[in-house]
């Protein structure tokens, strides 16, 4: 056959190692999500623990105001107003409960379970993933199944483009037979072989598909990579962004605010500040801890992305 059969061989070989390539792409896709659900998990269960916090801070409020309206010290109103900001807060709470159980629902059945046996999950979104250079990233691009696919798929074409070429190859014939030769009266073995002259390039059409999918291979690489590597830039910018967010959240916002709220909280006690002030510096509190667990879960989630892009491990122990 004149290497066709080596062709198909090798086109073959390089069919299966594609399938292997897309399993591994499917397989990164998938743990990626899987983390992507858990983190949703994780994230309303925080927000949860923040809303069950504003809860008991309203709580206390409308129970120190009940106080002073019974001494005469606070009108009335204040304690319509705290009741009803305890009511609200409340529903929030309600709120995240019914988002907890949706996602638990939606992580469980990662793992084909229709209801899930667990109520929470482990993990801490405040344990911040660490940050990576960007040059360092940039190298892992190379391990990743999306890029790595391509070059299975060139050597497909490779093959595709050499059975091509090689079907173009007319086969040979070998004859061998037993010929009556009347004027002797014996008998006599023929053998012959035929061998085609390529007066012409047969298989024209199918080698030029077969080299302009080769050379299609290439530029789809490129692109592919050039996305992958702006993806990651702009990902690995936003995690940087919101690791910083919670760090200045952490280290200098929320310290001030407290402060701020326990010298309000006195001077309320003491008759010089009404509830409005003390509500809106217990909002701020709240409020700027709500922020810092919303830019933890964010770095989180550009944290899970970068991993799936590059195979980096960025959040181990976190989650």
């Amino acid at each position: 056959e004149r290497g066709k059969r080596e062709a198909r061989i090798e086109k073959a070989d390089a069919s299966i190692s594609l399938l292997e390539t897309q399993r591994q792409v499917l397989r990164r896709d998938m743990a990626a999500e899987t983390a992507r659900r858990y983190l949703d998990s994780l994230a309303i269960q925080a927000q949860k623990a923040q809303a069950l916090e504003s809860v008991s801070v309203a709580a206390d409020t409308v129970a120190q105001i009940a106080e002073r309206v019974k001494a005469g010290q606070a009108p009335n109103a204040d304690l319509a107003r705290a009741r009803a900001e305890l009511a609200r807060t409340q529903l929030r709470l309600e709120d995240f409960e019914h988002e907890q159980e949706v996602a638990n629902h939606r992580l469980a059945a990662q793992w084909g379970e229709r209801k899930p046996d667990f109520t929470s999950v482990a993990g801490d979104v405040l344990q911040l993933p660490r940050s990576a250079a960007y040059a360092e990233l940039l190298d892992s691009i190379r391990d990743n199944p999306d890029i790595q696919q391509y070059a299975t798929v060139a050597r497909l074409r490779d093959a595709e483009l050499s059975q091509a070429q090689a079907q173009a190859k007319p086969d040979w014939q070998v004859n061998l037979g037993v010929r009556h030769l009347e004027l002797v009266g014996e008998q006599a073995l023929v053998a012959g072989i035929t061998v085609p002259l390529p007066l012409r390039n047969q298989n024209q059409g199918q080698i030029a598909t077969a080299r302009a999918n080769r050379q299609r291979v290439d530029a789809d690489q490129a692109q592919v990579e050039l996305g992958i590597e702006t993806q990651l830039f702009a990902t690995h910018q936003a995690l940087q962004h919101a690791l910083h967010v919670t760090s200045t959240l952490s280290t200098e916002v929320l310290p001030l605010t407290e402060s701020a709220l326990r010298d309000t909280q006195r001077a309320y006690r003491a008759g010089r500040y009404n509830y409005f002030q003390l509500q809106q510096v217990q909002q701020e509190v709240l409020d700027a801890r709500l922020a810092q667990v919303e830019a933890a879960i964010s770095a989180h989630r550009h944290a899970i992305e970068i991993e799936r892009l590059t195979g980096t491990v960025l959040t181990q122990g976190a989650l």
